[in-house]
């Protein structure tokens, strides 16, 4: 302030300085009038000069606040006893408001739901309260003292650990008022993402009975039409679970439902009793082809392993006296409907002659890549990297894995598996020139176990030896299973690498959707160089959402809401590789937040204990009192940036314009 006075001061001394005298001569008042506009005109150039931002302190009466939050999603609204969940919360919630108001605190009421100011279809108490401190913070200076929640509990939040580390208390109400009226509710249906043509698809469907025990009906549909109905003895506040099996004749897109009844039950609510997913119908299965001459364990053994993915169907051939056998039957060719991989097992007497030969060049021409074990024969001498040496006796030896194994990660062991392979019936090969030696057998001629080649269209991989089943005998980590799964995924792929979406089918309307990508190279580690697209159009071809997923744990994703209800299909694309994949899922009409009866107390109980606060309902509310507030007064720094005031500006420029006018008028310009 002081400074302020000194500029006045001085502006005023050169002011009557300048029209002390004045030439024409002018009367006291005119001269006195314009001594005080030049007076406070140089003022204003001064301060803006010197202090162009005015600093001043403001004392005041220090009054923390507590922050009122009502939940006001779409949950809110149902009932519980004789009210609505929101409705009988307010008496309590007035209350408490009351008590901080009398205690000395002041008081601020929000309403959340998504977000301050989001939909009602979802419950996010993080955002709505990061959102709050932030305009708190810039609107005002009291200090927030705690928080008073009115929710039921169920927050959609992935993560509420940061509300404990902003350290302010919430005050959390809850009813506790046990109902009795009988409710039955579908929870879930479970079924893999996508299923394949005319195969037995198994689907789950969990139930909750809510006070009442008793025989339901479960039904299923496809679409809008019933497939399959059972009965479900339900056991009061209790999960009880349905299987059906039911074969898709065609090829699609599907929605799945389930719906829960029982008759002569009048229920709470209705809307509980469905539940929406999807399923993708695929039109085949991936073919793996194996062909043995006789039967062995080595046989036995890969087929178990390869069984363990669902996306394979193994068919397995014998080769007697050259020709082809399914079982007992004999057939005229190999199946090659959406074959993927061609496994050949030649256990000492393996001879395909002339017409078998010709298919399996065939097939491994039309680009099915090639796994073979055993001892080589000279018929498949080009297709195979190895050839036999001219002893066909078997030997026993250890495995010795290469240096060269690690370039090719499908055959890598771990080292602490190398122990554990027992001795292996082996034969004496010679790898051929451009071919990669992947393990050698550990005797005096380092003789090639493991041999692939790799050219532009063609994979092939051949073991040298049998009897390598034993070792799953040996290792208790499943390592041989694993092997040959990744062995023949390797085979089998024929794209450089996999870009695949991973989401659910279906979401219900105010659920957040999230969207994984597993971006792998052709032995299936993962990339993490792209930076991948997603785009997401509604069944108007619109997009609707569109932003590049971010890297995390080795997969890319991204999560997301959309307000409607209705079919949407995706595509994620990397510009830099050029790949792309696509994919649909569906948002249905009902919402969590409409099947939330009843209030979620574990969670309620939680955050309560969490930020140091306090659980109220109605019978503790009778002894809560708010902590005193303590008597001080505090000082607010206020600052003015009196250079960003459009009406100081103004008024300069208004006090100088009159001045220069008076001065001509009289005669001083």
């Amino acid at each position: 302030m002081v400074k302020y006075i000194i500029i006045a001061l001085i502006s005023a001394c050169l002011a009557g300085i300048y029209y002390y005298r004045t030439l024409p001569e002018i009367s006291r008042f005119r001269s006195i009038l314009l001594t005080i506009l030049r007076t406070l005109s140089l003022a204003f150039v001064i301060v803006l000069i010197i202090s162009p931002i005015l600093y001043y302190l403001i004392p005041k009466k220090f009054q923390p606040r507590i922050v009122i939050l009502k939940d006001i999603s779409h949950s809110m609204v149902l009932s519980h006893g004789k009210h609505a969940k929101g409705k009988g919360l307010e008496p309590m919630l007035s209350r408490i408001s009351r008590m901080y108001e009398e205690s000395g605190y002041e008081t601020a009421a929000y309403s959340f739901a998504s977000s301050l100011e989001g939909g009602k279809e979802n419950s996010l108490l993080l955002p709505s309260v990061s959102e709050l401190i932030t305009r708190l913070r810039e609107d005002s200076d009291s200090e927030i003292a705690g928080f008073v929640l009115a929710s039921d509990g169920w927050l959609r939040d992935g993560n509420l650990s940061p509300i404990k580390n902003l350290s302010i208390p919430f005050m959390v109400l809850r009813d506790t008022t046990r109902l009795s009226n009988p409710d039955l509710s579908a929870l879930d249906l479970q079924a893999n993402r996508h299923t394949y043509r005319n195969e037995p698809t198994l689907i789950k469907a969990d139930f909750k009975a809510d006070n009442w025990a008793g025989k339901a009906t479960a039904v299923l549909k496809v679409g809008n039409t019933k497939v399959a109905e059972k009965p479900v003895n339900l056991s009061a506040n209790s999960l009880s679970s349905v299987e059906f099996i039911h074969r898709f004749s065609n090829l699609g897109f599907y929605k799945l439902s389930i719906e829960i009844s029982a008759p002569d039950l009048t229920e709470r609510i209705l809307s509980n009793n469905s539940y929406l997913s999807a399923i993708e119908v695929l039109s085949e299965k991936e073919q793996i082809a194996i062909l043995s001459d006789k039967p062995g364990w080595d046989n036995k053994y890969i087929i178990d392993a390869l069984n363990q993915n669902p996306r394979w169907q193994i068919k397995h051939y014998n080769v007697v006296s050259k020709q082809l056998f399914s079982g007992n039957q004999s057939i005229p060719s190999i199946d090659r409907s959406n074959l993927s991989a061609l496994i050949i097992i030649n256990n000492g007497n393996l001879e395909l002659g002339s017409s078998l030969l010709s298919q399996v060049e065939q097939i491994v021409g039309a680009g099915t890549n090639l796994l073979y074990q055993g001892l080589p024969i000279s018929e498949l001498d080009k297709l195979l990297p190895i050839s036999a040496s001219n002893i066909k006796s078997q030997y026993q030896g250890l495995l010795s894995i290469s240096e060269q194994s690690e370039n090719v990660p499908a055959f890598r062991i771990d080292p602490s598996e190398y122990n554990r392979i027992p001795p292996l019936d082996y034969y004496y090969v010679t790898a051929k020139s451009g071919t990669q030696i992947l393990a050698n057998i550990s005797n005096p001629q380092n003789s090639p176990a493991i041999v692939i080649s790799q050219q532009a269209n063609r994979k092939v991989a051949a073991m040298a030896f049998l009897n390598l089943w034993r070792w799953q005998m040996q290792s208790p980590e499943n390592a041989y299973n694993s092997l040959i799964n990744n062995v023949v995924t390797w085979i089998s792929n024929k794209a450089g690498n996999r870009f695949q979406a991973l989401y659910n089918n279906s979401f219900m309307k105010g659920e957040e959707i999230g969207i994984k990508l597993r971006v792998d190279d052709d032995i299936r580690r993962a990339r993490l160089d792209l930076s991948p697209k997603i785009d997401v159009k509604d069944e108007k071809e619109n997009i609707v959402f569109s932003d590049f997923m971010t890297l995390s744990q080795g997969e890319y994703g991204i999560n997301f809401n959309l307000p409607k209800s209705g079919n949407y299909t995706f595509q994620i694309f990397d510009a830099n590789s050029g790949e792309r994949t696509s994919g649909r899922f569906i948002v249905s009409d009902s919402s969590l937040e409409d099947r939330e009866y009843g209030y979620n107390h574990p969670l309620l109980s939680w955050l309560a204990s969490e930020t140091k606060g306090k659980l109220i309902d109605q019978g503790s509310i009778q002894t809560f009192k708010p902590l005193p507030v303590p008597k001080k007064v505090v000082t607010l720094n206020r600052e003015t940036p009196i250079y960003k005031k459009w009406y100081f500006l103004s008024l300069f420029i208004l006090i100088f314009s009159l001045e220069l006018f008076l001065r001509r008028r009289w005669g001083l310009l």
